[in-house]
């Protein structure tokens, strides 16, 4: 038998068969009936007309005919196949799966598997597919040191999508990933010839494998990866995977986006999104040649033009609810966001998603910890949460004393020495509180803190600027200053300290440059300031100092922003540096008393 390559989706457990997939009659698609012995089996095909390929005309123009070409079609269909599996799949041994011989009476349960083809992912409803099945399907198949490739995100703050293979086969450790903060996503990797799923496999929320599989013998072989996907095999190389676990209670998924949603509503509709725990970002890998927007619903300019945002922002998309305000998730599932590709007065949208797939952060629910990403909740494992959390509290304080951060400072702008040819600028908020810091420590310490905040490195080409740090101290100290929000602004404030010290440690230019704008400082001031440059001045601690928000009395920062900053003070400690986290003090607002 010819071998197939198939691509595997597991239903959710307990969904109706018309649930499934999304309205075939809105998609196209149509039912097309198969053998009678397949009966209970559902095919939809979505046929595309054969055309001429648009780039002919367009690009070419008169110069070629577009007869010699050739028309083009492509084809989407989904098989969907109701197969007897058994509760305890789990009990049986993954090394004799292929070799299973069980009675009829032992299958317990029906559930529902879905083969695509071509693009017949499109036809099926999203939100009824197991995720990560093909992923574990994969990890209980494969030895340690067979992957080539990963997908996954970081959920600690900066939505990061990473796509990494290897050159040969490897271990996770062999990849760019961290498991502290990055969502393993998909896999792929080599297994033996004689196992149940040979060569080459990738496993996501679906499951790709070529296999000697037809419409024939295709319920035993479901059966059998089935038994696979319950296997726990998985967890004696990769258990992290479980540290952020799927949430599949409906009633919990209910909640939680009840409480999302409450959230979103308390935001300040003129405050960026990365002051915020939950925000929106792109929820897939995208190629971005010729994306020149995101359209939120129908939105038109003056033109009837599609009306283009930059990025994907929630703030823009909650503004897009005026006539009537966001209250549930139907509404963020009825909200189409669109990437748009302009041609003259022609566009299109290559990518399309419902608003709630873009939404991402954490929320606390009932004293637990939930994160959401690509429209999917996930619980955070209680030792993992409770690992994280320790960590972070079991961080010290530096011995700096720092200043309250007062409301004056987000009011007021003031006009600040800029400290090179004598220039003063205007500052308020973080710029103001710098400002001020430094100046009232060297005030009972003479000239022990320099204010490197806004004084950017120009380094590694290009327009790229490197955030040094906020305070430099002449005893080994980076400061680094931050107002508490979303994750994703945390997730900035410490990364940027581990950037800022890994280029210090390992970049002689990088050291070079900074020490060039101290002494631009040091010129513009007319003193001297020897005693602050790098050469001399040797890393030995970065300082963390974050303002809390005033709504809470008992200072806290997200999970993820925990999860980050976990990640960067081990990264720091392999470096030989101490890593010191502070809460600044802050003057209590009168709405606060």
């Amino acid at each position: 038998m010819k071998k197939n390559r198939i691509n595997v989706f597991l239903i959710k457990e307990g969904i109706a068969l018309e649930c499934i997939l999304n309205d075939l009659e809105d998609s196209g698609a149509e039912f097309v009936s198969l053998s009678d012995e397949y009966e209970n089996y559902f095919f939809g095909v979505r046929p595309q007309n054969i055309h001429i390929p648009e780039w002919v005309s367009s690009f070419f123009e008169d110069s070629l005919s577009p007869k010699s070409v050739g028309e083009v079609a492509s084809v989407g269909a989904v098989l969907i196949v109701p197969v007897q599996v058994m509760k305890n799949a789990e009990r049986q041994s993954v090394k004799v799966i292929a070799n299973v011989a069980a009675n009829e009476e032992d299958w317990e349960m029906t559930r529902y598997f879905a083969l695509t083809f071509g693009y017949g992912r499109s036809l099926l409803n999203p939100s009824m597919i197991e995720e990560r099945f093909g992923l574990k399907c994969v990890l209980n198949t494969v030895r340690d040191n067979s992957l080539r490739m990963i997908q996954s995100v970081d959920v600690s703050g900066s939505s990061r999508r990473l796509n990494e293979q290897l050159p040969r086969e490897g271990r996770i450790e062999a990849f760019d990933l961290d498991i502290e903060r990055n969502l393993l996503n998909k896999v792929t990797a080599k297994s033996e010839t004689n196992s149940l799923l040979p060569g080459m496999i990738t496993g996501g929320d679906s499951l790709t494998v070529a296999v000697n599989v037809s419409i024939k013998n295709l319920a035993s072989f479901l059966r059998d990866i089935y038994m696979l996907y319950r296997r726990d095999d998985y967890k004696e190389h990769f258990d992290w995977v479980d540290n952020i676990a799927a949430v599949k209670d409906p009633d919990l998924k209910d909640k939680l986006w009840n409480t999302a949603i409450q959230e979103i509503r308390s935001y300040d509709d003129e405050e960026d999104d990365v002051w915020h725990r939950l925000w929106m970002t792109v929820p897939e890998v995208l190629n971005w040649d010729g994306i020149d927007g995101f359209q939120i619903g129908q939105q038109q300019d003056s033109q009837g033009r599609p009306l283009l945002h930059k990025d994907i922002v929630l703030r823009d998309v909650v503004q897009s609810f005026r006539r009537q305000p966001l209250t549930s998730l139907s509404q963020l599932q009825n909200k189409k966001i669109y990437a748009v590709k302009l041609d003259g007065d022609d566009y299109f949208a290559p990518y399309g998603w419902s608003a709630d797939r873009c939404l991402v952060g954490d929320v606390t629910f009932d004293d637990r910890t939930y994160c959401i990403s690509d429209g999917k909740w996930y619980e955070i494992e209680a030792d993992y949460l409770k690992r994280i959390n320790t960590d972070f509290e079991n961080t010290a304080p530096s011995s700096v004393p720092f200043i309250p951060y007062l409301n004056m400072y987000d009011k007021d702008e003031c006009f600040v020495p800029e400290g090179i040819e004598g220039k003063e600028i205007s500052v308020k908020g973080e710029g103001r509180y710098n400002f001020e810091i430094q100046h009232q420590l060297n005030k009972e310490e003479t000239d022990h803190y320099l204010l490197m905040d806004r004084k950017n490195i120009g380094y590694g080409g290009g327009r790229s600027q490197e955030e040094f740090c906020d305070v430099l101290t002449d005893c080994g100290q980076r400061i680094h200053v931050k107002r508490c929000s979303g994750s994703a602004a945390m997730s900035h404030l410490f990364n940027q300290g581990l950037v800022s010290a890994s280029l210090e440690k390992d970049a002689d230019e990088f050291v070079r440059l900074v020490d060039d704008k101290i002494m631009q400082i040091a010129k513009g001031r007319n003193v001297s300031l020897d005693q602050f440059l790098l050469t001399e001045n040797k890393i030995r601690e970065v300082i963390f100092a974050v303002v809390p928000e005033r709504r809470y009395d008992h200072p806290d920062l997200p999970f993820f922003s925990k999860v980050a900053f976990a990640s960067v003070k081990k990264q720091l400690k392999r470096m030989g540096i101490e890593t010191y986290f502070n809460w600044i003090p802050r003057e209590k607002a009168e709405s606060d008393e």
